[in-house]
């Protein structure tokens, strides 16, 4: 889990069309960013995964949204609090879809939430802040539900948004690298990032205001090419 919104820090409902069937670069980007399972890239912009879809928020979760926003709040305060100060639950998911109509509609984020084949929403993978001057590049962060950890669906679902964002234009977003800010103590998103070919970059850290404190974060890159 890390930071999955836009702060004040800067280091962000379609229908599904046909199945584009995974060109062999497609096939090659996955192999080395998450274990071997089908992945399906569909226009536009929606992925399947062997156990997800991943797709953009809509009006009609909010119900859903709020159930995993209330289970896993406790767990997520310590590292990604998605509430601002004083924020209800209600307003959270206003400003979420928001964002996410917004990021597409500007090109500027993806924003996505993982959902289960019954329905049940299994976290969130968003990239923000995505650039296309002198590097393409974006910040990413993810948060998986409270009731959902220790299945492999966070290894899924980031390491299905990594290779949609590291993949050529026009079957994906055609950048060069991402960036994910992890504080040193939050365990299990180091090692999800590092299984999926994150690389820690060693120099100054990433300071990120959370509950009104500004706390230090460790920054990982997954670039299209490493040396």
């Amino acid at each position: 889990m890390t930071n999955p919104d836009p702060g004040p820090h800067r280091l962000a409902a379609a229908t599904p069309a046909a199945t584009l069937e995974a060109p062999p670069s497609v096939r090659d980007l996955l192999g080395r960013l998450a274990p071997a399972r089908p992945v399906e890239f569909l226009a536009p912009g929606l992925i399947r995964t062997a156990r997800l879809s991943i797709r953009p928020l809509r009006e009609a979760d909010r119900p859903e949204f709020i159930r995993v926003v209330r289970l896993s709040r406790a767990n997520l305060e310590p590292w990604i609090p998605l509430h601002r100060d004083g924020e209800s639950d209600e307003a959270l998911f206003e400003r979420q879809l928001e964002m996410t109509l917004v990021g597409d509609s500007k090109g500027t984020a993806w924003r996505r939430i993982a959902v289960l084949d019954d329905g049940r929403i299994a976290g969130a993978v968003n990239l923000n802040a995505i650039s296309r001057g002198l590097a393409w590049e974006a910040d990413t962060g993810w948060w998986i539900s409270s009731d959902q950890t220790r299945r492999g669906l966070g290894m899924e679902a980031v390491g299905a948004m990594a290779a949609f964002a590291l993949l050529d234009l026009p079957a994906g977003l055609g950048l060069h690298a991402v960036k994910a800010a992890i504080m040193p103590g939050n365990t299990p998103s180091i090692r999800l990032a590092t299984a999926l070919g994150f690389r820690r970059i060693e120099g100054p850290n990433v300071s990120i205001r959370i509950r009104g404190e500004w706390e230090l974060h460790d920054l990982y890159v997954r670039a299209l090419h490493e040396d």
